[in-house]
């Protein structure tokens, strides 16, 4: 079995989605972090858009109507952040911090390292990880102390797919 890897496009997905799952259903998470990725036109073109990004066009993108979060501006710095400690850490790569053996530390360590992502919900995105790979089967969704993640884990599926889309942009 040939095991599938994230694109750039994916892994902000995957981890704008753990960030943004505080206070709101899994469901509307899924929908809105794949509403701000279009918002900010980063399906379309993704290299110059994420490199163009800065903190006023994210505090935009989940704030205008309707709003991507129950707290748009907490988030807002917590998505921004997340593109600060890619840019430092990962050369701009978000593919690097889902990257097993990239001399970073595990990924559950990395994940906790983004403001507001912690132990529970590193291990949720990593389970999220190993099913898209094609590392672990659906068991694993319901080992997950996460007890709604079966009910959401084929629409993670089919947004981590749409992402990986040949017909996206060129993706680093």
């Amino acid at each position: 079995m040939k095991v599938k890897k994230m694109n750039n496009r994916q892994s902000l997905y995957l981890l704008w989605a753990t960030i943004l799952n505080q206070s709101q259903s899994a469901e509307t998470v899924l929908k809105n972090t794949f509403e701000l990725l279009k918002r900010l036109n980063l399906l379309s073109n993704f290299v110059k858009e994420y490199e163009n990004l800065n903190y006023e066009n994210i505090e935009k993108g989940i704030a205008t109507k309707p709003c991507l979060h129950r707290f748009p501006r907490n988030m807002s710095i917590n998505i921004w952040d997340s593109i600060c400690t890619i840019n430092e850490k990962y050369n701009g790569n978000p593919k690097e911090v889902f990257v097993e053996s990239n001399g970073n530390g595990d990924i559950k360590n990395r994940l906790m390292e983004f403001r507001g992502i912690g132990e529970h919900k590193a291990d949720t995105a990593i389970i999220i990880l190993k099913i898209f790979e094609g590392n672990k089967g659906l068991n694993s969704v319901f080992d997950a102390k996460c007890t709604e993640l079966f009910k959401t884990i084929g629409q993670e599926m089919q947004f981590l797919d749409k992402l990986g889309d040949v017909e996206l942009d060129y993706d680093r």
